[in-house]
């Protein structure tokens, strides 16, 4: 029910304990360890009618929508209504028993909240579970578009490189 990024923020603030002592977020966990913490309780998406929904694609089983940039994907914490997951439980009540959790009821992935961009989402058990093993095999392609401002580089160009975790 929550990310890596708030597992990080736990550990930085010093709310998680391995074998009963903090550790740098860098700390390799073992298998004997034991892991606890002070962990804040998440919420989930509550209905957004207010929000408007561009639908690109609507089925009786998916529905795939454009995702404004500034709007998260998903509920972090409460009863959050101002997220996309929020603005199809409203259009589509079914979503709210499909997927991972209550956080991003029938949401196959997330956008960052300030990226736009398609997203897809299940309004079926059955797709989802077929979608998501499609999105695991790899077997959806995703591109990718920067804008960046700069007089460093050139005005056009094009780069194709794989996209990886900055470590």
């Amino acid at each position: 029910e929550f990310g890596r990024r708030h597992a990080q923020d736990w550990i930085e603030q010093g709310r998680v304990f391995v074998n009963g002592r903090h550790e740098r977020k860098s700390y390799v966990v073992a298998t004997a360890d034991r892991v606890s913490g002070e962990i804040a309780h998440f919420g989930a998406a509550g209905p957004a009618p207010h929000l408007e929904l561009s639908v690109l694609l609507e089925r009786d089983d998916l529905v795939i929508v454009d995702k404004p940039a500034g709007i998260p994907s998903g509920a972090l914490v409460g009863s959050e209504t101002n997220t996309l997951a929020g603005a199809l439980l409203a259009r589509y009540p079914e979503m709210a028993r499909i997927g991972f959790g209550k956080r991003e009821p029938g949401l196959l992935h997330r956008l960052d909240t300030f990226t736009s961009g398609a997203l897809v989402a299940a309004r079926s058990t059955t797709a989802f579970s077929e979608l998501r093993a499609e999105l695991e095999a790899g077997r959806f392609e995703k591109n990718y578009l920067a804008l960046v401002e700069s007089n460093a580089i050139d005005d056009e160009g094009r780069i194709e490189l794989p996209l990886v975790p900055d470590e």
